[in-house]
Formats: structure tokens, C-alpha cells, sequence
């Protein structure tokens, strides 16, 4: 393939497209969307969305971008929850 081809840039342009969407699957699919976690289910989320894709770049982007909010609670047992807006 060459570089600049009209191949590579679709295969781009999929690529762009998926990323928002699998990282919306693991957030849902995986029960971190819409409850409270504590630190070592953030973690784990965390790991999630890094392990065999790094989708950090994506999450930041969905949160500047309103897709998805992030909620604080003050306290030592819950940390965060992030609700994803479709």
C-alpha cells in the first residue's frame, strides 16, 4: 500500500471511527458506565482501556467533547462514575 492511497486513507478513517465506539463497548459492556467505582475499579477500567488498545487519548477527547461526564464524590469509598451519553 502506498503511502497517502486512497486505501490507506479509508483504513484511516475506519480506524478513527472505531476507536469512540469500542471505547463506549468497554465503558458499557464492561459495568463502568453509570454506578459509582472506587479506586480499584477505576483501576481496572483504566487497564481496560489501555490492554491491547490504548483508547487514553479517546477518553479524554469523549469527555472534552461532553460524550461522556465524569462525577467526583468526596470521601475514601467511591472515587468516580462516568455516565456515556449515546
Amino acid at each position: 500500500m502506498y503511502s497517502g492511497s486512497s486505501h490507506e486513507k479509508a483504513l484511516d478513517a475506519q480506524i478513527q471511527a472505531y476507536k469512540p465506539k469500542a471505547l463506549k463497548n468497554i465503558l458499557g459492556f464492561g459495568g463502568y458506565a453509570g454506578r459509582w467505582m472506587n479506586k480499584s475499579q477505576f483501576k481496572k477500567m483504566l487497564d481496560d482501556i489501555t490492554k491491547p488498545r490504548d483508547l487514553r487519548d479517546e477518553f479524554l477527547k469523549l469527555e472534552k467533547f461532553g460524550d461522556i461526564r465524569l462525577s467526583f464524590k468526596e470521601g475514601t469509598k467511591w472515587l468516580v462514575k462516568i455516565d456515556v451519553h449515546k
